[in-house]
């Protein structure tokens, strides 16, 4: 694979993720773990501290015993579920792009995360007594899959082109410097 084309990918892959989730930094900072001098991790996700959170299971971070026990209203439920849907839906992009580009950083973690997330809203079903929604997404997911597919393809078959021409036509001329405002290298 081209280097452009692998760059053209990860920026939209890292526009999809920003899109597509919602990393609370107290959640994230809490699922990073603890190095020790030696390089293993004290704590984080499997951990020997528990379930994956700073602190195991005792984690305050993810504690829904910290939360208040109130009747929600159908908007809270409804926004709870919305939430939880979105991390369905994130945790099968990233699937499918580990499926596809294999094991590897940033998007094992991406899915880690993503898997956290989901577990501490399911645990926000449980306490208030509510019904866990299925994960219905994948086929949401591979949607969004084939549109970064797409966009990708546009912009190697494309932009790319069109940026490489503009590249040639201005190279070791200053760009658009002075003497070369009027120009244009044929990107119109």
């Amino acid at each position: 694979m081209k280097k452009s084309t692998l760059i053209v990918l990860t920026i939209g892959l890292l526009i999809g993720a920003l899109i597509f989730t919602g990393c609370s930094s107290a959640i994230t900072n809490a699922n990073n773990g603890e190095q020790l001098g030696n390089g293993e991790q004290k704590r984080g996700y499997d951990g020997e501290n528990g379930n994956g959170y700073r602190g195991g299971e005792e984690s305050p971070y993810l504690d829904v015993n910290n939360y208040p026990k109130e009747d929600l209203s159908e908007s809270e439920i409804q926004a709870m579920t919305e939430a939880l849907m979105d991390e369905y839906k994130a945790r099968d992009f990233y699937t499918l792009v580990i499926e596809k580009f294999g094991d590897v950083n940033p998007f094992v973690n991406i899915k880690r995360a993503e898997e956290m997330h989901i577990d501490s809203l399911k645990k926000l079903f449980e306490k208030y007594g509510l019904q866990i929604p299925e994960d219905t997404m994948m086929d949401e997911a591979k949607e969004l899959m084939k549109n970064v597919n797409e966009i990708k393809d546009a912009s190697i078959n494309n932009h790319l082109k069109a940026f490489e021409k503009c590249a040639e036509s201005t190279m070791g001329r200053g760009g658009y410097g002075k003497g070369e405002s009027d120009k244009n290298c044929g990107c119109d």
